[in-house]
């Protein structure tokens, strides 16, 4: 009885799982996420903490990510016999040092094949690890003039390509000692003292490198899955903690021991059963843990009991949860299925469709199974509609292509409505990225285009000059996302004198493009030495309305074509992919096009010539349409790449990809501090027709509450600053990535306009929330959109800047003034002056027995008063006798209005022709109540029953809740 916690094997591995060491390196293939097979490995991050990454800059040296290589279904990091990575150590590490490896080689003779190695700092740094010519294990320890002893080798020991092995070495000021999957018996072992000095594994500032020796010889083929270096002499406890964490992970069973079904009973109560990356079920039958009462220890099956599977640490990616569905080629996936009376459930690590862990549920039906039994952690959708209902816990969701339908349930969660920033930066091999809406890559005279830079920095602009410049819009381009509109008679932007090899591979590329056509005969961007005989082009499309795409010899098998429906006057997510003699592709709009021809030629990127982007000024042909966003690299992507690109431009213009479409996302927090995430790679409509909601923003309890701690995060959305107007904003044309948000029935809309044609191109609604509730607090901009300043205890003058101001004054009597923008300024404790200026401002006075000012200036201002401040203010809507703007009164918590229980009047203030307070509209919008004068800037009182008194001066309207 009672809500029990079952590990079914060790709780997870972490830094501080042991305590007579430190683990100085730690090097997980399982923090690779977000990899696909065969994916280059630029960056291995060092899951020790220390931030002693190992690197690779050199594309032909680089080691890939394979998802599925181990035994047990684990992803690895493979070296084909040419690749290694680096770290450089941080600290020194001698003495007393352990290191462990998860390894394997693709060769079993004629070796040696280097795991890793220290060696070269001097003869105190002297340390190889390696398959030693086909027969044993071998580890080279200290210098020529500092051996403990040649023979430290794991000998007689016979290893093949069919194992994967767990090797520990331990070494001391006295010796050494070594295991395979913690057996020593048959292995050398050394007592003796070092010749000279103290055993060193490596120094400050030295190198680390995996898959060959420092001198870049014995170079490895084969495969690595951990790394585990530590400083410090390890307990045998502590070792034994480390190598359990490996085997288990790995399904290496340890010397001796074997691998057995765990049978698990929870008992009454609501149970968690564990399974974390230091525990081991297998993916058959062979051994396979069982939970014999899964909310079902009363013999029936009761949902409230409340049990667990919490498998969060079981990888570090996400899942993707295709609940009773098929295995469908994804990394992670995680289905159960019924079997006799038993439910199976089963979880794919690499994508190759086989279970690599399972687990049985005796007795148990597999329609009764859901989502919201596990703890996840982390957890990414498909490209259909998915329901995604989450447990208890700090869970991250990604819900992907489609109106899905999220909840996070309780615990601080993160939910990503599509899918998270794509970052162009760690793309290897990007040469191009031109982005209409970077404006800060743009040089215009007016509209027209002087030059375009390339984003990432490794050529220079494109630029254009005279009447052949084309034009630049900032909401003409699909989505309302910018664009630059070419005349199709002589405009085109140049990048001269291009060596061919900086964008290109003489075999390989992949090119994306956005484009509308308005007519046909037209090329979309050119690089060509020789005319026809050695160029890259696409003509999309030419005058016969056919797709040519060339690549090397027009003639000799450098071209392919298709013709595409519906092209013509629509916009296009082209992808036009060469890898020569093995794969190309055209994709439009993620489609891939039937083509004729083939690509059996190469470049020759020995050459130089102008880059174009709408134009071929060689053959005269000019692009009649626009383009927004061009990418190449000079390699062949991958299946997920291919597809992050594809969805990240879908997303960003509005664009859906073939087959698939747009829908609203329905997104519930649960309790706690949760983020709702909207990236550069997701999309909700400026309209109702696919707007995303969120159902409880602040108010999982039923009622706001600001306290709960609910976030909006759009600062991947756009790459620059939001322009934020606030409640009731309007949209100005020109301004762009303006903010603003608007109450709706009983819902607020928040919207964004991004190329200043005052036409709303994102929304999301905050279901039944008061839009006077919504602060810029509540949202992450990312780039700098408003600045928060506190003011200290005595008297401050506090003045905004060119940005959005949330200033807050503290104690003392203080004078806040904001700038042009919509600012928040909040008097707080003593007798404070409020100056808005112009902008929609919020102002909020101070709490206590004080007398606060406040000015709204020009614009749409609001005085905020919270029933219980108990605090006299004195506030002038407009700015000066009239008033300016559409300006009102706030009361929070004030009751049922006029004559309540808290608030006792409200009276007319100066009598004179069109004083009329009386004479108002009534309207509700969410919780709030509005009472709208018929006439223009009233002057009244409002008496609280706080013992407060608002006198208020050319005001419009009051409104309460």
């Amino acid at each position: 009885a009672g809500a029990d916690t079952i590990y079914a094997d060790n709780q997870a591995f972490t830094v501080n799982s042991i305590t007579s060491g430190t683990i100085k390196m730690w090097f997980t293939a399982d923090s690779l996420t977000g990899l696909s097979d065969g994916s280059a490995i630029t960056t291995w991050a060092d899951s020790a903490g220390g931030n002693e990454n190992a690197t690779q800059s050199t594309v032909l040296n680089k080691p890939s990510y394979e998802t599925t290589v181990f035994s047990s279904g684990r992803s690895g990091v493979y070296f084909d016999g040419s690749d290694w990575i680096n770290a450089t150590a941080a600290s020194t590490v001698q003495n007393n040092y352990s290191v462990f490896a998860i390894a394997r080689t693709d060769i079993d003779t004629t070796g040696p094949y280097a795991i890793l190695s220290t060696r070269g700092e001097s003869t105190l740094t002297y340390f190889d690890l390696k398959f030693q010519d086909g027969t044993y294990i071998h580890a080279d320890i200290g210098g020529a003039a500092g051996w403990i002893d040649t023979s430290s080798d794991l000998n007689p020991f016979n290893y093949n390509t069919s194992n994967d092995y767990l090797v520990n070495y331990n070494v001391s000021q006295t010796g050494y000692n070594a295991s395979v999957t913690g057996s020593t018996t048959g292995y050398a072992t050394n007592s003796e003292s070092w010749a000279s000095a103290s055993p060193r594994l490596y120094a400050s500032g030295g190198i680390v490198r995996m898959g060959t020796l420092i001198s870049t010889d014995e170079e490895l083929t084969g495969t690595m899955g951990d790394m585990i270096i530590v400083d410090g002499s390890l307990s045998t406890a502590d070792i034994t903690v480390i190598n359990e964490y490996l085997s288990h992970h790995y399904g290496i069973a340890m010397s001796g021991l074997s691998f057995g079904s765990d049978t698990l009973t929870g008992g009454t109560g609501a149970d968690t059963f564990v399974w974390s990356n230091s525990s081991y079920s297998s993916g058959d039958a062979s051994a396979r843990d069982v939970i014999t009462d899964f909310n079902s220890s009363s013999g029936s099956y009761n949902a409230s009991e409340g049990d667990f599977i919490d498998i969060s640490g079981l990888i570090s990616a996400s899942y993707t949860v295709l609940d009773t569905g098929t295995f469908n080629s994804t990394q992670n996936q995680l289905r159960w299925a019924q079997s006799g009376s038993d439910t199976i459930v089963s979880l794919d690590f690499g994508g190759d469709n086989t279970a690599d862990w399972s687990i049985k549920l005796s007795n148990f039906t597999a329609t009764n199974l859901a989502a919201d039994d596990f703890k996840l952690g982390n957890w990414i959708g498909t490209n259909a509609a998915d329901t995604m209902v989450a447990g208890i816990g700090n869970d991250t969701i990604t819900g992907g292509y489609g109106g899905d339908t999220i909840t996070g349930g309780a615990g601080n969660d993160t939910i990503y409505a599509d899918n998270a920033s794509l970052d162009l930066s760690a793309l290897s091999g990007l040469t191009l990225h031109v982005d209409a809406n970077d404006t800060s890559a743009l040089s215009l005279t007016g509209s027209l285009v002087d030059s375009w830079a390339n984003s990432n920095g490794a050529l220079g602009a494109f630029s254009g000059s005279g009447t052949a410049r084309p034009a630049y819009s900032a909401s003409d381009g699909s989505g309302g996302r910018a664009t630059i509109t070419f005349d199709g008679s002589n405009d085109v932007l140049t990048l001269a004198n291009v060596l061919g090899s900086t964008v290109f591979s003489a075999d390989e590329a992949s090119i994306f493009l956005v484009q509308k056509q308005n007519a046909s005969a037209s090329s979309s961007f050119y690089w060509e030495s020789t005319f026809a005989s050695n160029r890259v082009n696409l003509h999309a499309v030419w005058g016969d309305g056919v797709l040519y795409a060339d690549y090397g010899n027009v003639s000799g098998g450098g071209r392919v074509s298709n013709t595409p429906s519906d092209f013509v006057g629509n916009w296009q997510l082209i992808n036009f992919f060469n890898n020569t003699g093995s794969d190309y592709k055209i994709a439009l709009n993620g489609a891939t096009q039937s083509m004729s021809g083939s690509f059996s030629d190469t470049l020759d990127v020995t050459k130089t010539s102008d880059l174009t982007i709408g134009a071929s000024t060689i053959s005269s042909n000019y692009l009649n349409g626009s383009i927004s966003e061009m990418l190449i690299l000079n390699r062949t992507l991958t299946a997920a790449e291919d597809t992050s690109i594809n969805q990240y431009l879908s997303y960003k213009y509005g664009v859906a990809l073939s087959g698939l479409s747009f829908g609203a996302d329905t997104l519930t927090g649960g309790t706690g501090a949760d983020t709702f995430v909207w990236s550069n790679s997701s999309y909700s409509s400026g309209d109702a027709s696919a707007r995303d909601v969120i159902t409880d923003f602040n108010t999982s309890s039923g009622n706001f509450s600001s306290s709960e701690g609910d976030t909006i995060d759009i600062s991947g959305l756009i790459g620059s600053t939001y322009t934020l107007l606030g409640l009731d904003g309007t949209f100005s044309n020109g301004v762009m990535n303006q903010m603003k948000w608007v109450q709706s029935g009983s819902d607020t809309i928040v919207s964004i306009d991004y190329g200043g044609d005052s036409s709303g191109d994102w929304s999301i609604k905050l279901a039944n929330f008061t839009a006077a509730n919504l602060k810029y607090i509540d949202f992450n901009f990312g780039v700098a959109s408003y600045r928060i300043s506190d003011g200290g205890s005595g008297g401050d003058t506090m003045n905004g800047d060119g940005i959005i101001d949330i200033l807050r004054g503290n104690g003392g009597d203080d004078t806040i003034s904001g700038n042009d923008n919509a600012d928040e300024l909040y008097g707080n404790v003593g007798n404070d002056v409020l100056n808005g200026g112009a902008g929609n401002d919020r102002l909020v006075p101070g709490t206590g027995d004080t007398n606060d000012t406040a000015y709204g200036n020009t614009g749409d201002d609001v005085l905020v008063v919270t029933y219980g401040d108990n605090n006299d203010t004195t506030y002038y809507g407009g700015s000066g006798s009239g008033g300016q703007g559409s300006d009102g009164v706030r009361l929070l918590s004030a009751g049922g209005g006029p004559g309540s229980a808290n608030w006792l009047t409200l009276t007319d203030g100066d009598s004179g022709a069109g004083n009329n307070i009386t004479a108002y509209t009534t309207s509700t919008a969410g919780s709030a109540t509005r009472l709208t004068f018929n006439s223009a800037d009233q002057s009244g009182s409002i008496v609280l029953n706080d013992g407060s008194t608002i006198n208020f001066r050319e005001t419009d309207y009051i409104e309460y809740t």
